[in-house]
Parts: C-alpha cells; structure tokens; sequence
C-alpha cells in the first residue's frame, strides 16, 4: 500500500472531528483489518462540492442624473456579490 503524503493512517485513533478534503476529483479511502482486533469497523460521512468560477459583471454606463439608474446597478452588484460568496436569496 502506498503512503499519502498529507494524511498519516489513522489506525485505531477515533477523532470524530476530522476533516479530509481532496484535492483533486477522486479520492480513495482504504480500510485495512486485521483478525487480532474485533471491533465495529468505521463511518465516514462526504461531501461533493462543485467548483465555482466567477465572472465579471457586465457594466452598464450611467448618466449622473440618473439616481434610479445608480440604484439599480448598486442592486444588481449587490446580489452579485452574495452569489460569489455563496449567500441563497428566498
């Protein structure tokens, strides 16, 4: 079996607070017994996150008498940047 090289093997250690997170689009998980130990084996809860791109919002010129026109754009940005940083509007 090979070592990975950013996780030790986590034989018999219970830290239900551990985080492993890969980076790349696989990851495998390997579970080794042996007959001298009886036990109850593991759980391991995952996770699949898609990757997000940003894109640049189209700019809309305005004339600086137009207030409603400013207003709007200051909305459109607005929701813009909650969608970037991950914010679900009802």
């Amino acid at each position: 079996m090979s070592l990975d090289r950013k996780y030790t093997r986590q034989c018999g250690h219970i830290n239900s607070g551990m985080v492993v997170e890969s980076e790349r689009k696989f990851f495998r998980v390997t579970f080794k017994s042996n007959d001298r130990l009886d036990a109850t084996g593991f759980n391991a809860t995952y996770q699949f996150f898609e990757e997000v791109t940003a894109v640049a919002p189209t700019v809309v010129p305005i004339s600086s008498s137009n207030h409603l026109s400013k207003y709007i754009l200051f909305c459109y940005f607005f929701l813009f940047t909650l969608t970037l940083i991950g914010v679900k509007m009802i």
